[in-house]
């Protein structure tokens, strides 16, 4: 007699759960760390190009950046500059919290740096 081989449904069943947990999770996670890796490029860049601009100038070319690529809730007022030992550096500490189910939350915290030498 032959023996039977495959998932049963209780399989399919346990790993669809499994794979269903899996997406809900990323589907929270990914958008935060786009947001994070295009706020650190954005830092760099605004690092390099403006090194001489007053802290005012670089909050409002912040903000016209962060509008541009639809950062969307990260305020200038919250970005910042310190110019030590020849280095202007931006730093923007990120934190989102994303509810998944039944009162369980998932806290994302971040922290966007770049540096660039003061001309």
């Amino acid at each position: 007699m032959k023996q039977q081989r495959g998932v049963t449904l209780i399989g399919t069943i346990f790993f669809l759960i499994l794979f269903a947990g899996v997406a809900l999770v990323g589907f929270k996670v990914v958008p935060f760390y786009i947001d994070y890796f295009t706020m650190k490029s954005m830092l760099g860049n605004l690092a390099s190009e403006k090194t001489k601009d007053s802290d005012g100038e670089l909050r409002q070319g912040f903000a016209m950046r962060a509008s541009t690529n639809y950062l969307i809730g990260y305020e200038p007022s919250d970005l910042e500059i310190d110019r030590d030992h020849g280095l202007l550096t931006l730093t923007y500490y990120m934190e989102r919290k994303a509810p998944l189910v039944a009162g369980v939350s998932l806290l994302m915290q971040e922290e966007a740096k770049a540096s660039a030498p003061l001309k």
